[in-house]
């Protein structure tokens, strides 16, 4: 998943639209990763940094397992540095492929700590049950 400036600000524009998603949480950083590189880390992975209510897009190199709240693995191919294929609201679209199994969903921060920092809403809008009711 190379991406590009032109991509990153496409993904930018999408994600200033979905601040009904971001506007509880209080900081935190949300990876999107192709699965050959999930499989075989280094490579690039779209990172969400979530602070202040709003989600900025932004690449990184990818090194498992560290430094998400959130990871989906989505398939190998340009579709994903092409946010346009998510418009208009790439919750949704991401929500849709996770029930399809296309995108795989990994949560490597605690629940409670999730909870604390605001993420319920946004897991729940992913269609994730908000990580059961068991402590």
């Amino acid at each position: 998943m190379a991406l590009e400036q032109d991509a990153l600000a496409l993904w930018q524009s999408l994600l200033d639209r979905q601040d009904r998603y971001f506007g509880r949480i209080k900081g935190g950083r949300i990876g999107i990763v192709e699965r050959a590189t999930f499989a075989s880390p280094p490579g690039a992975v779209l990172v969400w940094d979530i602070a202040g209510g709003r989600a900025r897009a932004g690449a990184d190199r990818y090194r498992c397992p560290g430094g998400y709240d959130l990871l989906l693995v989505v398939p190998d191919g340009a579709r994903w540095a092409d946010p346009g294929r998510l418009a208009p609201d790439p919750v949704a679209a991401l929500r849709r492929l996770i029930r399809r199994g296309e995108v795989l969903f990994f949560v490597p921060a605690g629940r409670d700590e999730l909870r604390a920092r605001g993420f319920e809403d946004l897991v729940e809008a992913l269609g994730v049950p908000f990580l059961g009711t068991c402590h």
